[in-house]
């Protein structure tokens, strides 16, 4: 093996861990609700999108943040989550494929969890979940983003 190859394969092990590095980063974000810090996970550009199940596609930056606005996501009367607010969603078994160059890949996992998100009048129900996320990444001013999250739910039920 020349050192080209061998420099080549190192760039794709070195980006496809800081791609599992930015699944998790989203994944703890999401736990605590950050908004600004899961934005600023996604690319600048205008073609990034999200779709959540069966939440519809949320396209651009307005879209995706629209989704990631508590208040407008689970329709409550605040505008961050109250203390019941749980969402632990582990990203599991992944799989990434960096495309050849470099500036593209996707990547798929399981995405296992617990949510429990009070609802606006009533008492807080906890759910257990699973999940497969598709995503689609771009490297952007050599840094990792997310360009795309598809999330399609297998299993969602109360915990009791």
């Amino acid at each position: 093996m020349t050192l080209k190859e061998l420099e080549a394969r190192v760039q794709i092990i070195e980006d496809t861990e800081a791609i599992k590095k930015l699944q998790r980063a989203y994944s703890y974000y999401l736990q605590h609700w950050q908004e600004d810090e899961i934005m600023s996970l996604f690319s600048k550009k205008t073609d990034i999108s999200i779709e959540i199940a069966d939440s519809g596609l949320l396209k651009g930056r307005k879209g995706v943040k629209t989704f990631f606005t508590y208040q407008d996501t689970f329709c409550a009367k605040t505008a961050t989550p109250p203390k019941e607010f749980l969402h632990l969603l582990f990203p599991l078994a992944g799989i990434v494929d960096v495309d050849p160059g470099g500036k593209t890949a996707k990547g798929r996992w399981y995405g296992f969890g617990m949510i429990t998100v009070p609802p606006p009048e009533g008492k807080a129900q906890a759910n257990l979940g699973c999940g497969i996320w598709e995503n689609e990444y771009v490297k952007e001013d050599g840094k990792w983003k997310f360009k795309k999250i598809n999330y399609n739910v297998v299993f969602n039920t109360p915990f009791k």
